[in-house]
């Protein structure tokens, strides 16, 4: 089983990763030196960004095979981030296009997926901000830019929920244990991903 681990900057799905204390926690990347900045043509981003992302996602397939469980602390497709940004001006529609592209071809190969199971952190932006402020332990200098994510982040996970019945749960709960459910049969499906875009693409 793969589950994924959603929220915006402060919204405590590390920290709930980490205390989990079952699997293996496929940890969100940092900071990446090499990263293609906003100069950079449309389709540098989306190769760069699809490469990262697959390389979780195998991590994440390496966790499953060997201890039957990986958690991942924000979504290997990282989609919603893409289409966050677009929605509150901090990209374009031909970039979150172009990311989308390179998602759907890996997907085709299997070298991207749907998580079995996708839990949203509830926490917004004013909570997360005191959150941040009483954690001397973590600078998170871009905190202001990803809290405006928020609502399209919330919307994005709403229509994969609408898509992916029993699949998304917005809470990261206490005292949690692996839910019953089999492996999600639409892992490796480039049309829902399709039908996802096409709720919110508009």
């Amino acid at each position: 089983m793969i589950i994924v681990a959603s929220g915006i900057s402060a919204s405590g799905k590390t920290t709930w990763t980490r205390s989990l204390g079952m699997g293996a926690v496929i940890e969100e990347h940092g900071p990446l030196p090499d990263a293609p900045g906003r100069e950079a043509a449309l389709g540098e981003p989306a190769e760069y960004w699809t490469a990262r992302n697959t390389e979780r996602w195998a991590k994440a397939l390496a966790a499953e095979e060997a201890c039957g469980l990986a958690i991942c602390d924000s979504d290997p497709l990282k989609l919603h981030f893409h289409y966050a940004l677009w929605q509150v001006g901090e990209g374009t529609r031909d970039q979150f296009d172009a990311m989308a592209q390179g998602a759907r071809a890996a997907i085709v190969q299997h070298r991207l997926g749907f998580a079995d199971v996708f839990y949203v952190s509830p926490r917004d932006p004013d909570d997360a901000r005191v959150l941040r402020n009483n954690d001397p332990t973590r600078r998170r200098r871009n905190f202001e830019r990803n809290a405006k994510l928020y609502e399209p982040l919330m919307a994005w996970y709403r229509a994969l929920g609408d898509l992916l019945p029993g699949r998304i749960v917005f809470d990261l709960p206490d005292g949690w244990r692996p839910p019953e459910l089999e492996q999600n049969p639409q892992r490796y499906d480039p049309e829902l991903l399709d039908a996802l875009i096409g709720r919110l693409a508009v």
